[in-house]
């Protein structure tokens, strides 16, 4: 793999029901770069640490531990860890439209060059299977 372009990050906690919809998602995505998926577990005691452990498998997905079990660290930790200069957030129980990563192209493009450059908290999710909203 080549450098990545941009990084997500995707903090978890106790997302079972839905993780695996939101890493293939992820994995689906249409943009045309390269770019690094990095989950952060915020201490899961529910299965999503092993769901994404097995995903890790053969992939060139990042996991990691977050001890202190908040999004707000796990997103700092992920940050940590990014190679790219572009960064994107997604919730662990979201479900991204398959553009997430190539609909925001131009802004990528203008902020090249400076780090960390947040591009975008979202994009308009499919409802995951099952769920309430």
């Amino acid at each position: 793999m080549s450098e990545a372009v941009v990084s997500v990050i995707v903090s978890v906690r106790n997302e079972v029901s839905r993780v695996e919809q939101c890493l293939q998602a992820l994995i689906d995505q249409d943009f045309k770069s390269d770019y690094e998926l990095i989950f952060v577990d915020g201490m899961s005691d529910d299965g999503t640490f092993e769901i994404l452990q097995a995903a890790q498998d053969g992939s060139a997905i990042t996991l990691l531990r977050n001890q202190e079990e908040n999004a707000a660290a796990g997103r700092n930790l992920g940050i940590a860890q990014a190679e790219a200069q572009l960064l994107a957030f997604v919730d662990g129980d979201a479900v991204p439209c398959v553009e997430l990563v190539d609909s925001d192209r131009a802004t990528f493009a203008s902020a090249v060059g400076h780090r960390p450059c947040v591009l975008r908290l979202g994009c308009p999710l499919a409802v995951a299977k099952g769920s309430d909203g």
